[in-house]
């Protein structure tokens, strides 16, 4: 499917309205980025703190009348705004849980899949055969996409046996403690990013 996608600047205490108004227009997708590359670090869970400067990129349908568009912006941000309109096409934005998420057998024996997969595995394994790990990132590192993420989920597969003891130093989403429990493992995970720990437990 295509979109138009509408850039925008704002400041934090306008986004509400502005998404609110991108909303009403039937907007599928709304991003926040820094205009002045400014870092956001390690937020503490349930905060979502942002930039002073902050771009607004929306996903919209096509038929979006943009001067109607334009003008509400422009109302609830007291000035003229300067849209910047760019026609996105189906292979131009890849949805986060496409890009990020893993549909793979790691060591014959692990079967990573999106939490909400439906898939088939790959390389013609049998379900039957596998352990499912079905796995939702979050804020957190590791979706299996990382080339040591999946060197580990791969070791793990073809070489952990049932009762061996696991620490996953680090454990970001949970990823590798979790795998290594499901193969029968006694698996400890620590982190020092609140982030992660809440995506582990809730892994």
């Amino acid at each position: 499917m295509s979109w138009l996608q509408v850039s925008l600047g704002v400041t934090p205490q306008s986004l509400e309205g502005v998404e609110g108004v991108l909303l009403a227009h039937g907007a599928v997708a709304i991003t926040l980025v820094s205009e002045d590359d400014e870092p956001v670090l390690e937020p503490a869970p349930g905060e979502t703190p942002l930039w002073q400067h902050v771009q607004v990129r929306s996903l919209l349908p096509l038929d979006v009348p943009i001067a109607r568009l334009r003008d509400e912006l422009s109302a609830l941000a007291a000035i003229p705004l300067q849209l910047e309109v760019d026609f996105v096409g189906p292979d131009d934005h890849p949805l986060a849980h496409t890009n990020f998420s893993v549909n793979e057998v790691f060591g014959g024996r692990i079967w990573l899949q999106p939490k909400a997969a439906t898939a088939t595995p790959s390389e013609g394994f049998e379900p039957a055969d596998l352990v499912p790990l079905r796995l939702e990132p979050g804020l957190a590192f590791g979706s299996g996409s990382h080339p040591t993420t999946r060197m580990c989920l791969d070791w793990l597969g073809k070489h952990l046996t049932a009762g061996a003891r696991v620490l996953d130093f680090g454990c970001g989403s949970g990823i590798l403690g979790i795998a290594a429990a499901l193969l029968g493992a006694r698996a400890v995970g620590v982190d020092h990013d609140p982030q992660a720990v809440m995506a582990s437990k809730d892994n």
